[in-house]
């Protein structure tokens, strides 16, 4: 390598510390902690819909009752259950649409600047994620018959193993790399065997009732 070529391997270095790129104090860094803290509080929330929405479209009892007067239904939660759950519901779709907002300012390593990171979201899960939470929060007051509505969050289905996976990584720290992602990706497969045998065992009694 000749000198003039170093020259201008520092000039090139220089000029990237001198010129760096400047993130807005608005956007919020998604590999810092308390965004990575977050995101797995949104990963349970994910994970509670996925396991409990298909059983409450099976048993709506557990979650809403019904009464028919004059030919018009309406819904009632009475019971310490019911309630519990609406509020539930009613909590986790609140926060669902703060990480809404949030996802137009989180930025990553592809995205650093407003216009990128919300075309990116729009042009992705924005779509899924607003109608599985703006419509059942703000004009339907959680009701079972918009309750279905919910299953838009099942784009977000592979976040099913993600607590998983962090678990596994810890509990076999000592182990290699290879290692670890071995017994992790075998886990997460059994996970989602269990979790598909909640799904049709859902639609089985489902379709039993019809």
């Amino acid at each position: 390598m000749m000198i003039d070529d170093i020259n201008d391997d520092d000039d090139d270095e220089s000029q990237i510390i001198e010129n760096p790129s400047k993130i807005k104090w608005y956007l919020i860094d998604t590999e810092k902690n308390p965004c990575i803290v977050w995101n797995f509080f949104i990963t349970l929330l994910i994970i509670y819909n996925l396991v409990v929405f298909p059983y409450v479209v099976v048993f709506k009892e557990v979650y809403i009752n019904s009464e028919t007067e004059d030919g018009v239904i309406s819904y009632e939660f009475e019971t310490p259950t019911q309630k519990t759950l609406y509020k539930i519901e009613l909590a986790i779709d609140i926060i669902q649409t703060i990480e809404i907002f949030l996802n137009f300012i989180k930025y990553s390593r592809a995205h650093k600047d407003f216009s990128s990171i919300s075309s990116s979201y729009l042009q992705g899960y924005f779509v899924f994620d607003f109608i599985g939470t703006i419509p059942c929060l703000l004009f339907y007051n959680e009701q079972w018959p918009y309750y279905w509505l919910k299953v838009f969050r099942f784009i977000h289905i592979f976040r099913l193993t993600i607590p998983l996976k962090y678990f596994m990584h810890w509990a076999l720290s000592k182990y290699s790399k290879k290692r670890q992602n071995d017994l992790s990706g075998f886990t997460s497969l059994i996970l989602f065997v269990v979790y598909i045998s909640h799904l049709m065992a859902c639609i089985w009694l489902f379709l039993g009732k019809m």
